[in-house]
């Protein structure tokens, strides 16, 4: 014990301790120094508060301000002296200044009124700016990067009660997502030691960078594009995948807008697997055999030849595996409409988008691109983000993908991955309609519903449907007949499909990379980022869908709503945009007659109706019930012989009293020439004599007549005037 405790005297301090002389006791008392953390807890400035610079003193009138919710500033600053006050008449002030006996550039507090006397909370406070909310939430936002800027401002809210504008919600967001990323710019010059760490931790990468030459002395060049394609990645592909690669491109939403493409291959449970960015395929691989996604394809059909009927035929033709079923689909789609068989037969051949015309030894019978779109949909956080955090949280995507997907087939023992299952058993379905009829050989004879008719060969794993040779799965006609040879249709998968094969591929897994502080240096020059235009308005997050493509099956809320053209009856189109012919005069129903004008127009008695207004059913049938019980008004010849005067529902004649639903009607004091006036104006709206002789009317009657312009109604006498 005394060996170890010689020892612990020898330990070496990390900080310099020295004793205190005379003229540090000199000062102890009379000065504080400013703790933030306390502060925080307890803002109150105190006589004697001693502060490093004039910064950290603004800083703590700010904080001050903000917390106490009153509109404090700093109304004098100064190289050696700073004043901070209320808005005027509160008499509220803290001034500091250099203590020139302390011998440093700190900051003394030696002048305070600490009491606010007439200042009122400050509910929008200018101290709260868009940098001290960025610093403030840097932590909230960095784990979570979409935070919503009503949700920010109602943090704020609820934290300091004080409410903020969405702009500065918006910019406080941008602001802390650059300090948690690092700027646009600053990334775009970090680009080659970015490719130098990733070649460093993965080995066969190809990193290559493009950029415009010099634009002129002293400035950098502008980076063009980049292509990457990880080893990993690459050798996974040669280990397992189908040969063949789906091509597709996304738009970067950043500042500086541009395009991703991708190239995806099929793995073994027909999932995607990424390789890399596209280049001229058909300059690097010219003999490869190009598809068409026929969903891309079928938008560009739509458009001049729309309806549910051409899109069933048009996807029935690129669906059918042989020639004769493609031509008997195209001679269909010739008898339903001459122009769309002419459509097809002028576009693309069909050996690009039928499976009639692919070639077999792909095993792929893919006719959309959906492994590229749905790949583009999980990387779509990222394609807000700057080059680098773009090319990091697609990596980093891919790095958890593989871990898991490899996970989750080494508890799956099955021979083929969960999704070929379900092709398997979903054509195991169908396979109880077909008859099989064996040659005592490998020939079987397989006959179905509507005459159709194919010979399978389970020795050479063919059906003359050549689903089978096309997609390495057997079809129904071949299920059933392995099931009448008591043989499993899962075994009889290509093997390209095997749990093996599988985790050949996922073996492959990317690596872990260092921060951007160890990332090897580079001896070429930094590149500014590529010449942009803001585009306006706010980039989409989502693709937009078509109307053909249905709904949604995920968990919405907004109904999906199917636009109908009023011109020609047609869905998917307006009038304006429609440019079929309008229909037949006798299909057009006829237009609404207006209503009779001896009924009553609205609730309101002796109130002119209004253009728009809408009455109920049921509120029409008690208006006309209340109109039979209350007695009309006669107009009169000579209004100025005789007025007539308006007179009350008596109760008595109904079995309960009636509702009295305005003030007006309801009322028993004598009439004025103001209600005159409006029995007037409802009389000359219906077309009748006015009954009152006052106002506009006196001398002339109904001159007025409905209301929309003179010499319409009738005189005091009965005649036109």
């Amino acid at each position: 014990m005394e060996d170890i405790d010689s020892l612990q005297q020898d330990y070496i301090p990390d900080h310099l301790s020295s004793d205190n002389d005379s003229s540090d006791d000199e000062f102890k008392g009379r000065y504080k120094d400013f703790v933030l953390e306390k502060f925080l807890r307890d803002p109150k400035f105190e006589i004697g508060m001693k502060f490093e610079s004039r910064a950290q003193f603004k800083s703590a009138v700010t904080e001050y301000g903000i917390r106490m919710g009153k509109p404090v500033w700093t109304s004098k600053n100064e190289p050696t002296r700073v004043r901070a006050k209320c808005r005027e008449p509160c008499k509220w002030f803290v001034f500091a200044s250099i203590e020139k006996a302390l011998g440093t550039k700190d900051l003394v507090v030696k002048s305070l009124h600490d009491v606010h006397e007439t200042c009122n909370h400050a509910w929008k406070n200018k101290n709260i700016t868009a940098k001290w909310l960025s610093d403030r939430y840097v932590e909230r936002i960095r784990s979570n990067n979409n935070l919503p800027t009503r949700e920010l401002r109602q943090t704020v809210h609820k934290d300091y009660q004080a409410e903020i504008s969405k702009h500065v919600a918006a910019k406080a967001k941008t602001l802390a997502i650059e300090k948690i990323k690092g700027s646009v710019e600053s990334q775009y010059k970090k680009i080659w030691q970015y490719c130098e760490e990733i070649k460093r931790t993965h080995s066969g990468c190809t990193m290559e960078v493009m950029f415009t030459p010099f634009r002129e002395p002293g400035c950098n060049p502008r980076f063009m594009r980049m292509y990457c394609c990880l080893g990993p990645l690459k050798k996974g592909f040669k280990d397992g995948c189908k040969p063949i690669l789906c091509l597709d491109g996304c738009h970067i939403k950043g500042r500086y807008s541009g395009q991703l493409l991708t190239a995806i291959a099929v793995d073994p449970n027909n999932g995607f697997w990424p390789v890399g960015l596209d280049r001229a395929l058909a300059e690097v691989l010219p003999n490869s055999e190009h598809r068409y996604c026929v969903q891309h394809m079928y938008r560009n059909f739509k458009k001049k030849h729309p309806g549910l009927g051409l899109k069933d035929r048009l996807w029935h033709i690129a669906s059918t595996t042989t020639v004769e079923h493609f031509n008997q689909a195209l001679d269909d789609l010739k008898t339903y409409d001459k122009e769309a068989h002419a459509w097809v037969k002028k576009g693309p051949h069909p050996r690009h988008w039928c499976k009639a015309f692919f070639s077999k030894h792909t095993q792929c019978d893919m006719l959309v691109n959906n492994l590229c779109e749905s790949f583009n949909a999980h990387i779509l956080e990222a394609r807000d983000q700057p080059i680098i955090s773009m090319m990091e949280a697609i990596r980093e995507y891919l790095m958890e993908k593989i871990q898991k997907r490899r996970a989750a087939m080494k508890k799956y023992k099955l021979n083929g991955g969960p999704l070929i299952r379900e092709i398997v058993e979903e054509r195991v379905k169908r396979a109880v309609q077909w008859k099989i009829t064996w040659n005592s050989s490998s020939g079987n004879q397989a006959k179905g519903p509507r005459r159709a008719q194919f010979a399978v060969d389970l020795d050479k794993n063919e059906c003359t449907c050549n689903l089978w040779a096309l997609s390495g799965i057997p079809c129904s006609h071949a299920i059933a007949t392995l099931h009448r040879a008591k043989k499993d249709p899962h075994k009889m998968l290509a093997n390209c499909y095997h749990r093996e094969v599988f985790f050949n591929i996922y073996d492959n897994v990317l690596q872990p990379i260092n921060g951007d502080i160890q990332w090897p240096q580079s001896d070429m020059l930094e590149l500014d980022p590529p010449a942009s235009v803001t585009q306006p308005g706010r980039p989409k997050k989502v693709r937009k869908r078509d109307v053909t493509e249905g709904k949604d099956h995920g968990k919405r809320l907004r109904k999906r709503v199917v636009i109908h053209c009023r011109k020609c009856g047609g869905i998917g189109h307006n009038a304006k945009t429609c440019k079929n012919p309008p229909k037949s005069s006798t299909e057009q129903q006829p237009s609404q007659q207006p209503a009779p004008t001896g009924q009553p127009c609205n609730q309101r008695q002796h109130e002119a109706p209004t253009k728009k207004q809408r009455v109920s059913k049921n509120q029409g049938q008690r208006n006309q019930q209340k109109t039979q019980q209350q007695p009309t008004h006669q107009p009169q010849s000579q209004p100025s012989q005789q007025q007539p005067t308006h007179q009350l529902q008596s109760q008595q004649s109904t079995s309960r009293p009636p509702v009295h639903r305005h003030k007006r009607s309801t009322s028993k004091r004598p009439l004025t020439e103001a209600d005159k006036g409006f029995i007037n104006l409802n009389y000359a709206y219906l077309g009748k004599d006015p009954p009152f002789n006052v106002g506009n009317w006196q001398g002339r009657g109904g001159e007025r007549g409905r209301g929309r312009g003179r010499g319409r109604g009738k005189g005091p006498s009965g005649t036109s005037s």
